[in-house]
Formats: structure tokens, C-alpha cells, sequence
């Protein structure tokens, strides 16, 4: 997602919506951009953050964490890719066009897990790259794999 007309904003929020992944039992990731989407950096990004789930799942809590990642993963490798399944989530960007700062990014998001019985998952959690850069444009991904469909919206906020 390209966020060259986003300039402006102190902080930019990215709804996804009814994302499916290609492939079963995959984690979603986030890396960012800072020459207008032509290349994403693949090294330098720390991140923190959970998923919990209903009670039916056998990986109903799982903790993430890396002080030295090559994305921010943003979920564990549980996300469902059925027509009934997949992701929702939100995302804010902050500090990204503040070369002086490092980006900083928040989400939340809901998912159907990939077991037999839909389950039901929550996910927040914080990342960075750990370089101060302008950053005007994002990639959700798929571990191993790539999204199938979705839909998103951006906002800007002053």
C-alpha cells in the first residue's frame, strides 16, 4: 500500500478487511517501504505482541516477540484461509515520515483459526524497524505464501 499522498498526516490507520490467505495455518506479516513500494526492507524490525483464542484451539495463546526480525509478524502461524475464515485487522503507522524517528506500528484484529472447529482468535500487538527512515508505503504478507483477497481502506489522521 503505497503512502506517498499521506504526507501530511501525523499517523496514518490501514483497515483490512476479509483478507484470506493462500495457504492454511499461515502468519501475517508487515514490512515497510521507503522508496514508494519498488523494494521492502527484509531485515531490522523488533516486535511484541499476542493472539488469543476461544477455548476449542489448541494454540489458544500465543506470544510473539523479536528484537531482530526480518518482518513484523503480526499474529502466529494460526490464520484459517477458508471462504469463512481469514483476517480483520487494524493498523497505525506512526512517526513514518519523521527521519529522525524510528516508525512505529500498532494493530488489532480479530481471525478464524485454521483447526476444525472455527475458532475464534484476538490479536494487538507493536513493532518497529529499527532504523529512522520516511516510510511511505507498507506490505502485508503471508509466512511462506501470499494473501489470496482482501480489501483495505487508509486514513489519515492530522
Amino acid at each position: 500500500i503505497v503512502l506517498t499522498a499521506y504526507t501530511g498526516y501525523r499517523a496514518i490507520i490501514i483497515e483490512l478487511s476479509e483478507v484470506l490467505l493462500e495457504t492454511d495455518a499461515r502468519e501475517l506479516y508487515m514490512r515497510f517501504s521507503t522508496d514508494g513500494g519498488s523494494n521492502f526492507d527484509a531485515t531490522g524490525y523488533s516486535f511484541a505482541g499476542f493472539t488469543l483464542g476461544d477455548s476449542t484451539g489448541g494454540a489458544n495463546q500465543v506470544f510473539r516477540q523479536s528484537g531482530s526480525a526480518n518482518q513484523i509478524g503480526m499474529t502466529g502461524t494460526i490464520i484459517g484461509n477458508a471462504a469463512t475464515e481469514g483476517i480483520d485487522i487494524t493498523v497505525k503507522l506512526m512517526n513514518r515520515t519523521n527521519t529522525a524517528l524510528l516508525t512505529k506500528a500498532t494493530w488489532n484484529g480479530a481471525f478464524i483459526g485454521n483447526g476444525a472447529t472455527p475458532e475464534s482468535y484476538l490479536t494487538q500487538g507493536m513493532g518497529s524497524r529499527e532504523t529512522a527512515q520516511d516510510t511511505d508505503a507498507v506490505r502485508f504478507l503471508a509466512s511462506g505464501d501470499n494473501l489470496a483477497s482482501g480489501k483495505y481502506a487508509v486514513y489519515g489522521l492530522l
